[in-house]
C-alpha cells in the first residue's frame, strides 16, 4: 500500500536497508522541513526528515506524503530546487561531493522522496571526474537493488 503505509515505516525500512551506511540521526520539524526544503504544511499530510548531526556530513532522507497531484508537483519540484543548490554549493565540503552528485529525488504514488545516502569508497572519492562517479552510483544503487529491499520496489525515479 503506496510507499509502505507511512512516511515514518518507510524511513524504518530505508534505516535498515542501509544498515550502518545511514548517517542522519536528527529529525527535523515541520517548520525546519518548510525553512530547509521549502515544503508548507499545506502541501503533505504526512513528512519525515533526517539529518546528521554533525554537519559536515551531506547524508538527508526525506519522505513526503503529498496531499494532491498538484502539491506533489510543487514538493517534486521543492526537493530538485534544494537538490540543485546542494550540487551547486557542495564546494564546501569537497569530501561529499560524489554523494551529492548521487542523491536522488523519487516518486510513487502520493510520495516525493529525496535521498541522500550511503557510502563511496576512498579510492572512487579520490577519483572524482564524471565517469568514475556515475560508475560508482550505478553500483552503489545496483548492490542495494540486488539485496532486494522493500522499498526499492515501491520507489522509481522521478526524473
Amino acid at each position: 500500500n503506496g510507499l509502505l503505509g507511512t512516511a515514518h515505516q518507510s524511513m524504518l525500512h530505508i534505516k535498515d536497508a542501509y544498515g550502518k551506511d545511514y548517517i542522519p540521526n536528527s529529525k527535523l520539524s515541520k517548520d525546519e522541513v518548510n525553512a530547509r526544503y521549502g515544503l508548507k504544511k499545506e502541501w503533505y499530510s504526512g513528512v519525515v526528515a533526517e539529518l546528521p548531526m554533525i554537519s559536515v556530513n551531506a547524508d538527508e532522507l526525506v519522505i513526503v506524503k503529498a496531499k494532491s497531484v498538484d502539491s506533489k508537483k510543487k514538493i517534486k519540484n521543492a526537493l530538485k530546487q534544494y537538490q540543485k543548490n546542494l550540487m551547486e554549493n557542495m564546494h564546501q565540503y569537497p569530501a561529499n561531493q560524489l554523494k551529492v552528485q548521487a542523491s536522488k529525488v523519487y516518486v510513487k504514488g502520493n510520495y516525493v522522496c529525496f535521498f541522500v545516502l550511503g557510502s563511496i569508497d576512498s579510492k572512487t572519492e579520490q577519483k572524482s571526474d564524471e565517469k568514475v562517479i556515475q560508475q560508482a552510483v550505478h553500483k552503489h544503487v545496483q548492490s542495494y537493488r540486488r539485496q532486494d529491499h522493500p522499498y526499492l520496489r515501491y520507489v522509481h525515479d522521478a526524473s
